[in-house]
C-alpha cells in the first residue's frame, strides 16, 4: 500500500515586536526627566500588541490568506480557510478593529481611534463643537453638538510621532450663563512639546520645559514633523505630519467674545477623542460591515 506522503514546510518565523508607544526618540533635553510616558496619556484602554511573522502584521489579509496554503491538507483546504478567515477577524477586533502601521501612543478617549481619509473638527464660540470624516471604508460620519465644559481631549491621534492631543479648557460662565474656551493646547511629543493660545490672545510654545518665542510671520521647527506659524491676525497654525504622508492642521484664533476658536483638518491618520466619539455615537455614523463567517468560498 502507498504511503501518504505529507510535504513539510518551514513555518513562519514569530517576530514579537516591541511596543509601538515606546519612545526611542527622545529628546536630548529631556534626559533624566520622568517623561517617557505622558501625563496626558494615562486613560483609556490599553492596544493589544498583534505580533508580526515575517514582518507582516498578524491581521494582513495577505498573511492570514496564506496560511491555508501553508497548512494545506488535501480536501480539506476550504475549511482551513474559512477558519483562517474567523481568526483574521477575531484578531482584527482584538486589537481595537484597526493596527496602525504608523502608531505611537494610545487614544484617551472613548472608543478606538479610526482611521480617516480626510476629516476636520471644530470648538468654536460658546462652544459649538464639530466633526466630518470619510474613514477608511468611504463612510461618512458628521456631528454638531454644545458643551460648555472642558474637553481634556477634545482630539486626539497616535499616527503622530510622539501623539497628538488637542485639549480645550473653558472660562467661568458668562451672565447668560455661556461659556467659552478660556485656552486651547496642542500637546505632542509625548507630552514634551505644547502649544497654547489664550482667550486673550496671548501664546505659549514649550519644548522640554523650555519656552520658544515666535513673532509675527514667524515659522518655528519644533521637531517630529511639528512646525507652528504665528499669521499676522494673531493666530497660531500647527501642523504635523508623519513619514507616511499623514497630517493634521491645527488653528488656534483668538474670537471676539474673550475666546479660542480651535479647528483642525486632517488627512490620512487614525483620529479619536471626544468630537470622533460623539460621531462614533451618533445615528449618522456607519460602522464598517463585519464578516463573522470568513471568506466565502
Amino acid at each position: 500500500m502507498d504511503q501518504l506522503a505529507i510535504p513539510l514546510q518551514r513555518l513562519p518565523q514569530f517576530d514579537l515586536q516591541s511596543s509601538a508607544s515606546e519612545d526611542f526618540n527622545q529628546d536630548s533635553d529631556a534626559i533624566n526627566s520622568a517623561s517617557s510616558s505622558p501625563a496626558w496619556n494615562t486613560d483609556g484602554p490599553s492596544q493589544i500588541q498583534v505580533p508580526s511573522f515575517n514582518g507582516a502584521s498578524a491581521t494582513s489579509p495577505s498573511l492570514l490568506g496564506s496560511l491555508g496554503s501553508t497548512f494545506g491538507f488535501g480536501g480539506i483546504g476550504s475549511l482551513v480557510q474559512q477558519l483562517v478567515g474567523l481568526l483574521q477577524q477575531l484578531l482584527q477586533m482584538l486589537s481595537g478593529g484597526n493596527v496602525s502601521q504608523s502608531g505611537y501612543g494610545n487614544s484617551g478617549g472613548t472608543n478606538p481611534e479610526e482611521y480617516f481619509n480626510q476629516a476636520n473638527g471644530a470648538s468654536q464660540g460658546d462652544p459649538h463643537l464639530s466633526f466630518s470624516g470619510v474613514d477608511a471604508n468611504s463612510h461618512f460620519e458628521t456631528s454638531r453638538f454644545d458643551s460648555m465644559t472642558d474637553h481634556p481631549n477634545l482630539l486626539d491621534s497616535n499616527s503622530i510621532a510622539g501623539g497628538y492631543r488637542l485639549s480645550t479648557k473653558v472660562g467661568a460662565p458668562l451672565a447668560n450663563g455661556t461659556t467659552l474656551n478660556q485656552r486651547a493646547t496642542i500637546s505632542t511629543n509625548f507630552g514634551r512639546t505644547n502649544v497654547s493660545m489664550n482667550g486673550d490672545g496671548s501664546v505659549s510654545i514649550s519644548r522640554c520645559g523650555k519656552q520658544e518665542p515666535i513673532a509675527s510671520g514667524q515659522t518655528l521647527n519644533l521637531g517630529h514633523g511639528e512646525a507652528v506659524t504665528k499669521n499676522t491676525d494673531g493666530s497660531l497654525t500647527v501642523v504635523n505630519t508623519n513619514s507616511q504622508g499623514g497630517r493634521i492642521a491645527t488653528t488656534l484664533r483668538p474670537n471676539s467674545a474673550g475666546g479660542v476658536d480651535v479647528s483642525a483638518d486632517a488627512n490620512g491618520v487614525n483620529l479619536g477623542g471626544d468630537l470622533v466619539n460623539e460621531a462614533q455615537e451618533s445615528g449618522s455614523y456607519q460602522p464598517p460591515a463585519r464578516n463573522w463567517f470568513g471568506p466565502t468560498i
